[in-house]
Order: C-alpha cells, then structure tokens, then sequence
C-alpha cells in the first residue's frame, strides 16, 4: 500500500510527551471518511469497523441546518481528511477498546508518521477535547491549538467560536465551550467541588469537579481548592446548574493562564 498522499498540510507528531513508532503493526487501511468525521475501516480492527478521531472536537460539522455558512471550513477539514481516505494508517493507542457507540477512539497517524488529529488542530479545525483515551497526547494537543487561535485560522476567525469569558459567557447551554475566567471561588460541598466564578453561585458560571475525579487531578497536581483566585481556561459540554456549569472529569479540562503551576496546597 503506498504512503499517503496529503491533500492539504499535514503535521508532524510533536516530540515531547509520546514517542510515535512510525514502524507500526499493525496497519489498518482507512476505507472511507464517513460525513461526521468518522472513519470507515476496510476490516475490523478490535472488534470495531468504524474510528473515532480522539481527543477532538469539529463543531463546524454537526449542525446541518449551519452547513451552507460553514462551506468553507467544512469543504478545508474534508480535504485534511481526505488525505488519509483509501490509504494506510497507524492507530494509537493500539490497544483502544470501542465506546458506547462501538467505535475505536484512537489517534490516526499516516504511514510516513503524519498525525491526522494535529493537522486538523494546526489549521484551526478542530479543538481540543480531552477524554480518558486521548490524555497521553491532550498536553501537545493544546499546544497545537494555542497556535492556532493566535494566529485566528479557522474555526477561531470565527465569533461564534471563540473562547467565552466566564463573567458573561452568553447563552451557551447545551454545546461545547472553551470558557475563561478568574476564579473567585472554590469549595466542597457534598461529593462535589464547586468551582465558581462569580459573585452570585445562583447564576454565575460554575466548574463542577465530582470528588471520584479528585485523584486524577491531585496526580496532576492540581487541587481544587488551590484554584480560588487564579485564572484559568476551561472546556466542556455546558449544562446548567443555577447558570452555565461544565462538568471537569480529567485535569486536562482546566489549563491555568496566569504564568502559575497547578498546586496541591491548601485544604
């Protein structure tokens, strides 16, 4: 099978956090992209035919009834993953078991190492959006997408888009946000952390941290009561719970953005 031929820019796997062994086995061959960015396998691969790209979010293509004003971003992902379509690839991590849905979540890199997931990230296609299968790359994940919004490429050239300020984060019930803010806040109550960022807990934007994740993020060294009087950016699926509120299950849902390390200080 010949390597695969990029149809647009494709990066290379970052060198920090992961080695990439480009000799993989074994290879799976890519049939088909399917609309939703799902890729259609020509064989099973641990029980799964369909892949789920890891660790990313591409809102551009899940409102059909916004296609037509979303063109071009839309017709640019497709051309990035139209490069790995009737080609070979490797898959990480190689033992991935399938969700719910029975998809493998995995990242896909090219046979010649190109990793699927940072070319769409570089080009501002996607965002990050960590899970439990793709915490081992989240770290360069982030890195990637920072680049991106800076230099305003894709999806961030775009107001609706763009990260919410926590004081007055809009109406952005039921979608996934990238939100940032100081927080004013942090206190236990039951089998929660509430995480608020504002004067009023009744309606001001909250981060919910269950206490089942609370070693996950003490190995992080991120503890949440040592997050009152920081800024940080967030991201999740937004509810509401007396205001918006984003669920944080994995420390890599919270980045700290004022020049400080995650603490385990404090009570």
């Amino acid at each position: 099978m010949p390597p695969v031929q990029e149809a647009a820019p494709i990066a290379a796997p970052m060198a920090t956090g992961h080695a990439f062994m480009t000799a993989c086995d074994p290879l799976v061959h890519i049939d088909r992209v399917e609309p939703n960015a799902d890729l259609r396998l020509v064989a099973t691969v641990n029980g799964a035919s369909v892949i789920r790209l890891a660790g990313v979010d591409l809102p551009q293509l899940g409102d059909s009834g916004l296609a037509a004003e979303r063109a071009p971003l839309i017709d640019e992902t497709r051309a990035v993953m139209a490069a790995i379509e009737q080609h070979s690839a490797c898959l990480e991590p190689r033992e991935a078991h399938t969700d719910r849905y029975g998809r493998l979540p995995v990242q896909v890199f090219a046979r010649d190492g190109a990793w699927l997931q940072a070319s769409l990230l570089r080009l501002g296609l996607a965002r990050v959006r960590p899970t439990a299968d793709s915490r081992p790359f989240i770290a360069e994940m982030l890195s990637i997408e920072a680049g991106a919004r800076a230099r305003g490429v894709g999806l961030w050239r775009e107001p609706e888009f763009a990260v919410r300020r926590a004081t007055d984060p809009g109406p952005i019930d039921g979608s996934y946000q990238i939100v940032e803010g100081r927080v004013t806040d942090a206190s236990r109550h039951g089998n929660r952390w509430y995480i608020n960022f504002g004067d009023d807990w009744r309606d001001d934007f909250t981060v919910i941290i269950p206490v089942q994740a609370l070693k996950l993020f003490e190995a992080a060294g991120m503890k949440p009561y040592s997050l009152k009087g920081r800024d940080v950016r967030v991201r999740g699926w937004v509810e509401t719970l007396n205001g918006p509120m984003i669920e944080a299950l994995l420390p890599e849902q919270i980045e700290l953005t004022d020049g400080g390390q995650p603490t385990n200080a404090g009570q």
